[in-house]
């Protein structure tokens, strides 16, 4: 038997992370940027997306500044500059070939979340 479960908002999306526990790897706005990305994907390819909390932890990575990608990717070829959102987005698409999520925290910070 299959059961099926459909995630309405991020709240519940959150919310299945929590009973993985799997929500120590992303912050709230983290998860959801992660949802708001899901349903945009959802609807360009005009197909459901099955929620994979456990692929989603193992294979998308939150940094929540430019300091903690530099520190973790030295790559002379990563020019990412503080405040530079779009340009950084743009950057870190062309080196790492991967969907890039930008994430907008309640500080006024903003992170990257990276599909590895």
């Amino acid at each position: 038997m299959k059961v099926k479960k459909t995630i309405n908002n991020s709240y519940e999306f959150i919310d299945e992370f929590i009973a993985h526990n799997r929500e120590d790897k992303f912050t709230n706005e983290g998860l959801h940027a992660l949802y708001d990305y899901f349903e945009e994907k959802e609807a360009l390819e005009n197909e459901e997306y099955i929620l994979d909390v456990i692929e989603i932890y193992v294979k998308y990575t939150e940094y929540t500044s430019v300091e903690d990608i530099k520190n973790d990717y030295p790559i002379d070829e990563l020019n990412l500059k503080l405040g530079e959102i779009e340009h950084n987005k743009n950057e870190l698409q062309d080196v790492f070939s991967c969907d890039v999520i930008v994430v907008h925290y309640a500080d006024g910070g903003v992170g990257y979340i990276l599909h590895e």
